[in-house]
């Protein structure tokens, strides 16, 4: 239950921030006092009291490092470490109104009020050194930032969102998009989480970005359809913990809530949500479906035996469902639950703080309660007639639900887990002997652990190290005792191989499951933690009570998936990707285009065998994992399926058990690959490379070519690029590891092409230009073209069209092609006769800007270039300012080429001498105090000159002319601010003399 606590403070709070462990906060007032504030004895007491003044502040969550970090109204960032002590750290030049942390770097981003973005890079307690400064334009109070995921959004009242990916520096936009805006509507607030970025404009509709995979392996961001919020939306955020995302739409308040498709699968038949209030029951296995409507937006379904239940936040409904999947009304009830589960006629619900078994008419008839020491209910899971209940103190609780009355059925279990660590999810098999449930921190979980209720143990995995528990204490164990020279054991190389398995450092656990059939079954999802974390995984673990928890093989989940939610051996069942058309039918069979069934490595080729063969394979992959060959075997002498021996020998290719596989090969008959891998140890090939040649016989083939080239074994590559027809592959390959092959590597594929019927393309290259100049030569024109054409030699064929005088021909040749060096020649054939203006677009066609750039100064072609100064480098932007300096009227575009050029200094210059006040005012953002102080200076004059006193005073100050600004203060009415004196001499002047707004001599 939350609790309220009253906190004294002395002035309204301005700014305020937590720390990560939410053990203490930090405020700051309008006075600009700093309060520090922990928690002591379940009270909010004040650890320390400063004097700074009001600003930004962000949190920091490094024990080494400070706690909280904040910008200052005059220009000042300050660090607050945990003992409460206050340290300067940088001087920013100007108010800081912002401040972010970018922990990944050990960074801070920060927006000081002139419009200046900086990172910073945290050094200790007491150094922040600036690394990156970049210039925003618009105004500062129309300037919205966030940062997510690595990613700095800067919403600044354009028509789009830009995006800096603070890890690879790079740079992108994110347009609005559609027709739906009015004119003037623009983004004005924006917040995200990883792989969604949400922005609200000032016409009140709210665009959403998704960040996808893309086919190539690349990511990109997919606009949504617009939603119209209101008249105007003024700010929104979205949770740092929960999917919920918080909207200012001015007069009211919208809470979004990002919820998973509510999806549950039993005996085969899936449900899955369509709508928010209907949903498809599919059958697996037949392909039959059915689309269920409801009255009201589903939170959650269970599917029995041959009834489900659905609800809402406020009503549960009983449905009885057919063969056919057609379900009819049964019974219904108010009752706001988290979670519901359907068996025999109870209808059993979790609210709040305990269970409740209800008839199907909602009559409460036991209710389940745990004591105050194990915590509250909050997740609960029932398979067939088993439940089991998980409680916020990390206690499990199993009942069964067989009788009349739930009974408990084992004594309630403590699971000891580290600080901050939670239980996440939980799962029960079938026949309520083993808990399987998920760990880790809120809302990031990246642990299994498993209870076997019957001998009362506890198994627990980790993606981060790829182990198990027992794994961990026997490698430090072994660690221990090793002495260096003592021989690696079996058990060692079998740790190491599993860490190389099944470590995903990157990745958190997702849902998980048990068999519906086998007790000892389970498969765990493994999701990259953030959008660019690579693939998804699913792992198939086997869990005993005399060896514990074994992984066993990992699977990689392909794009068409959306979320993993049954298994039933020998398939695993996923959501289909909806935003995914393309189908991957190589492993995946799709029903009813909702519903994804893959089959498991394991079982495939064998899906369809019985279920004394299923049974005899999940028992050959337990011995298998544990390195009993004499157990695995015999579990499975009694099969007498080839694929199921095809099978077990590609499973140990892959688990590199070599002496399986030739057991395998015997049972399938297989005398070649036996005699080939005889012949491949007498020869001294490594496991891996005899590995290789064995996936080769079993028609492995990508499993083949990935051990070949972690072996380096490139003749190998070659050979099987060119059985697969990937002649560019292997051509590429051979000419970066085989050179001694590549000769006859080019003649094997000509005379495959030649086979093919194809002779232009066994033809080298270089021999159809040989003859092509041949022909030129002897005077056969179409012969050349054509050959050439055959050869793709562009340039040549523009050539001998532009000999000819055919140069429309040789023009549209070159747009065709795109081919720059076509383009070149073509660019110099019209200058030559005059064309000037098709000489010039052929030059910035084919890159030659320079050249492009001579013959628009000679022609005196002013309106076209500056935009090719624009294309080109410094310099040349430099030689086109002067151009257009001496031209009356265009001394503007002389500005703008000087200030794009680097050269600040001659464009203000240039903008003093022609009073371009425009120009000057955009050229004069980018000075600083270190810039020239002569530049400065006349700067200020021009400002003066035109009667915008502040900017003068502004720049004059930079400039170190003090004495000018109290001149022109004190008859315009100007008084300096404090921003002013920071500028000027720091020894001598006396800001805390001057108050805002007043006119005053500065005191020296």
């Amino acid at each position: 239950m939350a609790e309220a606590y009253d906190v004294e403070v002395f002035a309204p709070i301005s700014s305020l921030a937590w720390s990560r462990d939410s053990k203490c906060f930090c405020c700051i007032d309008n006075r600009g006092e700093i309060r520090l504030y922990s928690r002591e004895r379940k009270k909010w007491a004040r650890k320390s009291t400063a004097k700074v003044e009001e600003g930004a502040i962000s949190n920091r969550d490094d024990a080494s490092s400070p706690l909280f970090a904040i910008g200052g109204a005059k220009s000042r960032l300050y660090f607050i470490d945990a003992s409460a002590s206050i340290n300067k750290v940088f001087d920013a030049e100007a108010a800081i109104v912002k401040l972010y942390e970018f922990k990944e770097r050990e960074a801070l981003v920060a927006l000081s009020s002139d419009n200046t973005l900086r990172i910073l890079t945290i050094t200790g307690k007491t150094q922040a050194t600036e690394t990156k400064r970049v210039k925003l334009t618009g105004k500062i109070d129309n300037i919205k930032l966030d940062l997510s995921d690595g990613l700095l959004l800067i919403c600044n009242g354009e028509k789009e969102i830009r995006v800096w990916n603070l890890r690879t520096d790079e740079n992108s936009s994110l347009p609005m998009g559609g027709t739906t805006f009015k004119t003037g509507d623009v983004p004005c607030c924006i917040s995200a989480k990883p792989g969604v970025i949400c922005a609200g404009t000032s016409g009140g509709k709210m665009i959403t970005w998704r960040k996808r995979k893309q086919n190539d392996g690349t990511f990109d961001w997919t606009p949504q359809t617009p939603d119209t919020m209101g008249e105007r939306i003024v700010s929104l955020a979205w949770s740092p913990f929960i999917g919920t995302l918080a909207l200012n739409a001015d007069r009211e308040l919208i809470v979004f809530h990002e919820n998973d498709t509510v999806a549950h699968f039993r005996n085969k038949v899936a449900a899955i949500q369509n709508t928010p209030s209907s949903f498809n029951l599919i059958n697996s296995e037949k392909g039959g479906f059915h689309e269920l409507r409801l009255q009201f937006q589903v939170k959650g379904i269970f599917l029995a035996d041959k009834q489900l239940v659905v609800w809402s936040s406020e009503t549960i409904a009983v449905m009885d469902v057919q063969s056919s999947l057609v379900a009819h009304p049964s019974t219904s009830f108010h009752c706001s639950a988290k979670d519901v589960a359907l068996v025999q006629q109870t209808v059993i619900t979790l609210e709040n703080d305990k269970v409740n078994m209800r008839t199907l008419q909602g009559t409460v008839k036991q209710q389940i309660t745990v004591p105050e020491m194990e915590g509250d209910p909050f997740a609960i899971h029932v398979n067939r007639t088993w439940l089991v209940l998980a409680t916020t103190n990390n206690f499990l609780r199993v009942y069964d639900l067989s009788k009349r009355e739930a009974r408990q059925q084992y004594l309630a279990k403590g699971i000891d887990l580290e600080d901050d660590c939670v239980l996440a999810e939980v799962r029960i098999n079938v026949t309520g002997t083993r808990v399987a449930a998920t760990f880790g921190k809120p809302n990031r979980p990246d642990g299994l652990i498993v209870w076997d209720a019957e001998s009362d143990s506890l198994s627990s995995f980790s993606f981060k190290t790829g182990l198990t528990e027992e794994q961990q204490l026997e490698e430090e164990a072994e660690r221990a005792t090793s002495t260096g020279l003592r021989p690696v054991t079996a058990a060692a190389r079998r740790i190491e191989r599993d860490r190389s398995r099944f470590c995903l450092p990157s990745h958190k656990t997702g849902a998980l499951q048990w068999d519906e059939v086998d007790p000892r079954f389970l498969v765990v999802e493994a999701r990259p933690e953030n959008t660019e974390g690579g693939d998804s995984y699913v792992m198939t673990a086997l869990a005993t009570s005399e060896f514990g928890l074994l992984p066993h093989a990992l699977q990689i989940v392909s794009l068409n998936t959306s979320r993993f939610i049954g298994v039933s051996v020998p398939n695993v069942y996923f959501i289909k990707n909806k935003e995914i058309e393309e189908e991957d039918g190589r492993s995946d069979r799709i029903v009813a285009k909702l519903l994804i069934v893959r089959t498991l490595q394991e079982f495939a080729g064998i899906e369809d065998s019985d279920s004394s063969s299923r049974d005899a394979m999940l028992n050959f992959c337990l011995f298998l994992t544990l390195g009993r060959i004499d157990d695995a075997f015999k579990a499975i002498k009694f099969i007498r399926s080839e694929k199921v021996w095809q099978q077990m020998a590609s499973m140990s290719v892959k688990a590199r058990r070599l002496d399986v596989a030739t057991v395998c090969l015997g049972h399938m008959g297989e005398a070649r690959a036996a005699a080939a891998l005889r012949r491949a140890a007498a020869r001294g090939d490594t496991e891996k490379e005899r590995c290789a040649l064995l996936a080769l016989y079993l028609g492995m083939l990508d499993e083949a070519e990935s051990l070949y080239i972690h072996c380096r074994r490139w003749d190998m590559v070659v050979k099987m690029f060119v059985a697969r027809l990937k002649w560019t592959e292997a051509l590429k390959l051979a000419s970066q590891h085989t050179r001694i092959d590549e000769k006859r590597l080019y003649h094997q594929y000509a005379k495959f092409l030649e086979e093919k019927g194809d002779i232009n393309g066994a033809i080298e290259n270089e021999l159809q230009k040989w003859w092509a100049s041949w022909l030129e030569i002897t005077g056969n024109i179409d012969g050349a073209l054509n050959f050439y054409a055959v050869a793709e030699d562009i340039p040549s064929i523009v050539r001998i069209l532009l000999h000819h005088d055919r140069l429309e021909e040789a023009i549209a040749k070159a747009e065709e092609s795109n081919n720059p060096a076509a383009f070149l020649i073509v660019a110099r054939n019209c200058e030559g006769i005059g064309r000037v203006e098709d000489a010039v677009n052929l030059y910035s066609k084919a890159n030659a800007i320079s050249s492009a750039i001579r013959l628009a100064q000679e022609n005196n072609m002013v309106d076209k270039l500056a935009t090719l100064c624009l294309m080109a480098g410094p310099r040349e932007m430099a030689n086109g300012a002067a151009f257009y300096e001496d031209i009356a009227g265009h001394a503007q575009t002389a500005v703008m080429l000087y200030h794009k050029a680097g050269m600040i200094g001659r464009a203000l210059d240039v903008a003093y001498r022609t009073e371009q006040y425009n120009a000057m005012d955009m050229v004069t953002m980018e000075l600083t105090p270190q810039s020239d102080k002569t530049t400065l200076e006349r700067a200020g004059e021009f400002f003066l000159k035109n009667q915008n006193y502040e900017k003068a005073a502004e720049l004059l100050a930079m400039a170190q002319k003090v004495t000018l600004i109290p001149k022109y203060s004190t008859f315009r009415s100007v008084g300096p601010s404090f921003t002013f004196a920071l500028f000027s001499s720091p020894g001598t002047w006396k800001p805390e003399t001057f108050g805002r707004g007043k006119t005053q001599d500065p005191t020296y």
